[in-house]
């Protein structure tokens, strides 16, 4: 019995000084090439093209996405569980602002574009798809 109350204690031991807190970066299950399947209610018209997630350097919860808006501009956006939001900024002519959410190996996004050129102003309404490739 006491050989047995031994064995048990020390098994114990062993797996809690072997359990450690994994840290599990949220912004992996978001990361990789994507198509796109876009519809605005501006134009009330669909668009079809890929995109890409990184994870940015020096940051914890921040990504990248490259040909956001088929427009061959990169915004960046933050990851929270698995939500991602686009804060307001501005990339060349484009300012944005968004948020989506990731479900299986797709991003629903809801999002505005506003394209400033010289003295016309474009503002369009935008919802997405992002179909993860493999």
């Amino acid at each position: 019995m006491k050989t047995r109350l031994l064995f048990f204690l020390t098994a114990l031991a062993v797996s809690l000084a072997s359990c450690s807190k994994i840290e599990v970066d949220a912004r992996n299950k978001f990361t990789g090439r994507y198509e796109v399947e876009e519809y605005s209610y501006v134009t009330h018209s669909a668009s079809y093209y890929d995109s890409r997630i990184r994870k940015l350097d020096n940051s914890e919860d921040e990504v990248t996405i490259s040909n956001f808006y088929n427009a061959d501009i990169e915004v960046v956006a933050k990851v929270v569980g698995s939500r991602i939001y686009i804060p307001v900024q501005t990339v060349g002519y484009f300012e944005v602002e968004g948020q989506g959410t990731l479900s299986d190996n797709k991003i629903n996004m809801a999002y505005t574009v506003i394209a400033e050129i010289g003295e016309s102003v474009f503002e369009d309404e935008l919802v997405s798809t992002m179909f993860k490739k493999f």
